[in-house]
C-alpha cells in the first residue's frame, strides 16, 4: 500500500516500469498520489499477469490518461478490482471505459465513487452492464445523476452483479431501483444510504423505508446484505416500537 504518499507521475511511471518484469506482486494500491497520466499502466496490462487490485482512486486522471488506460483493459486477463474513484475524467473518459466493459468479462469488482457521474454518463454504464458478464459489484455512490430508468432496464438483463447500487436518498426509496434489486433472487442487495436525511422525513415515508428493509430482508432471507450503519438500526428499531405505529 502507497496511498497518499504524493508518489506523484514520475513515481507511478517508475513502478509500472517495474511491474513489466515483475511476476509476484498482485495488489498495488497508488490512491491520494497527485498523480494525473497512468499511460505507463498499459504497457504492464500488456505484460504482467499477476496483477490482481490495482487503486488509482482519489487522483487527478483526466479524460486522455483514461483513454489510453481503459483501452489497455480491454483484453487484461488478470486485473479483478479497480478502484479508480473520485478522478477528474469526464464523459469522454466514461465512454472509452464502457467501451472496455463490453468486452473485457475478467474485472470483477469496479469503484466509481464521487466520479461526477451524470444522467448521461449512467446511461452509457447501463448500456454496457447489460452485455458484461464479469462484473460481480460496481459502486456507483456519491455521484450526480438522478435518473435511475437506465440502471433499472441494466440490472433486468445482467444476472452477474452479486451486490447492486439500490439507493436511498433524501427523496426515498427509489422504486424503479428496488423493484430491479427484487425481481433478480440471485443478487446480494446493498443498501446504502446517501444523502439520507431520515430526521427530516414525514412519517409516512419514514413507515415506508423501514417496511421496505424489513420486507426485503424476511423476503430474500440470506439472500440479502444490508450495508447499514448502527446508528440507522438503532433509529430503526426506536421507530418500529413507537406506540403510536399504525
Amino acid at each position: 500500500h502507497l496511498n497518499s504518499n504524493s508518489i506523484g507521475n514520475a513515481g507511478a511511471s517508475a513502478l509500472a516500469e517495474v511491474l513489466n518484469t515483475n511476476t509476484t506482486l498482485t495488489h498495488l494500491a497508488l490512491d491520494g498520489n497527485d498523480i494525473d497520466n497512468i499511460d505507463s499502466f498499459g504497457l504492464v496490462f500488456a505484460t504482467n499477469t499477476t496483477l490482481k487490485i490495482l487503486g488509482v482512486g482519489n487522483n487527478e486522471i483526466g479524460d486522455i490518461s483514461a483513454i489510453s488506460f481503459f483501452e489497455s483493459l480491454k483484453t487484461n486477463q488478470s486485473l479483478i478490482e479497480l478502484r479508480i474513484n473520485n478522478n477528474r475524467f469526464g464523459e469522454i473518459g466514461l465512454i472509452q471505459l464502457t467501451l472496455m466493459l463490453g468486452t473485457n468479462n475478467t474485472l470483477k469488482t469496479l469503484d466509481l465513487r464521487n466520479s461526477k457521474i451524470n444522467n448521461t454518463g449512467i446511461e452509457l454504464i447501463a448500456n454496457a452492464l447489460k452485455t458484461n458478464t464479469g462484473l460481480e459489484k460496481i459502486n456507483l455512490e456519491w455521484n450526480i445523476f438522478d435518473e435511475y430508468l437506465p440502471l433499472k432496464s441494466a440490472f433486468e438483463y445482467n444476472t452477474t452483479i452479486l451486490e447492486k447500487p439500490c439507493y436511498i436518498d433524501d427523496k426515498g426509496i427509489n422504486t424503479y431501483i428496488t423493484q430491479a434489486c427484487k425481481k433478480n433472487e440471485k443478487m446480494y442487495m446493498g443498501t446504502y444510504f446517501t444523502r439520507l436525511n431520515y430526521y427530516n422525513m414525514p412519517d409516512l415515508l419514514k413507515k415506508a423505508l423501514i417496511t421496505t428493509l424489513l420486507f426485503g430482508m424476511i423476503k430474500h432471507d440470506n439472500m440479502v446484505q444490508c450495508i447499514l450503519p448502527m446508528r440507522v438500526w438503532i433509529i430503526i428499531f426506536q421507530f418500529w416500537t413507537r406506540k403510536d405505529w399504525s
